[in-house]
C-alpha cells in the first residue's frame, strides 16, 4: 500500500489512476485486491523464460565468488547490420566465459550438421 497510496501509475501505459470510492462497482464494499506478476515476468514465463532463469541460477551456484550474467544477446560482425548468432545466456565466473543456448526440449537441431 505504501507504493500505491491514494493513486498509482500503471507500469505499462503510465496512466495515473486514482482510488476513489465512487468508482467502485459496489459503493459500500471495498473491491477485492488482486495480485499478479509484472507483465514482463508473465510474458517471459509464457515464452519458456524459466529455462535461462534456472540455468543462470545453477551457474550462479557453481561460480558464486565472481559471477555476472546477461540474457538474450545478438552477435554482430563489425561492419554488418544483421546479427550472425544469438545467445540466450552469457555468464562469466571464475575467469570463464559461458555461453548457453536455452531450450525447453532436448533437441538442439534437426541434424548433426545443424
Amino acid at each position: 500500500m505504501g507504493s500505491v497510496g491514494q493513486d498509482f501509475e500503471c507500469s505499462r501505459c503510465t496512466h495515473c489512476n486514482v482510488i476513489e470510492q465512487q468508482l467502485w462497482r459496489d459503493l459500500f464494499e471495498e473491491p477485492a485486491w488482486h495480485y499478479d506478476l509484472d507483465r514482463a515476468v508473465r510474458e517471459a514465463l509464457g515464452l519458456n523464460g524459466k529455462v535461462p532463469i534456472l540455468a543462470a541460477s545453477r551457474l550462479r551456484d557453481m561460480y558464486a565468488d565472481a559471477f555476472s550474467v546477461t540474457l538474450d544477446l545478438e552477435m554482430i560482425r563489425s561492419g554488418d547490420d544483421r546479427p550472425i548468432a544469438e545467445v540466450d545466456l552469457a555468464a562469466t565466473g571464475k575467469g570463464k566465459v559461458i555461453l548457453c543456448e536455452a531450450k525447453s526440449s532436448d533437441v538442439l537441431a534437426n541434424s548433426a550438421r545443424d
